[in-house]
């Protein structure tokens, strides 16, 4: 059996525990930048900011049950941190973060509302 297949078969064991709650913590906040907007209209892809555990497999699921949509591709960035300065010269370091692209099969299917999403999102914490 495939690695990924396993994944799934584990996943579907934790889901089926009730755990469905937790799922809503995998997605700290949409990507909504230039670049990400122009990917959504062009080619159908959505941009997240994911936790460093989340994996492919995951963030593949997670779409496809909230914002029920097929999901065609899943790319994962991870960013370093940079050296960026204060208005007095001093220096620090700026955050580490995982990106995900989640190219889907049509975004105007599906209902889709970053707005909605965050206010649910403050609501349940």
């Amino acid at each position: 059996m495939h690695r990924s297949t396993v994944k799934k078969l584990k996943l579907n064991e934790f889901l089926s525990k009730e755990n469905h709650h937790l799922l809503y913590d995998i997605f700290n906040k949409p990507l909504l930048t230039e670049k990400t907007t122009r990917l959504e209209l062009t080619e159908n892809t959505m941009c997240f900011i994911v936790p460093d555990w989340a994996d492919k497999v995951l963030i593949e699921y997670f779409i496809s049950k909230v914002f029920k949509v097929k999901v065609l591709s899943v790319r994962v960035i991870n960013t370093k941190s940079k050296l960026a300065r204060f208005n007095q010269g001093r220096q620090y370091k700026t955050k580490t973060f995982k990106k995900a692209m989640v190219r889907v099969d049509s975004i105007k299917n599906a209902s889709i509302n970053f707005n909605n999403f965050l206010k649910e999102d403050k609501n349940e914490k």
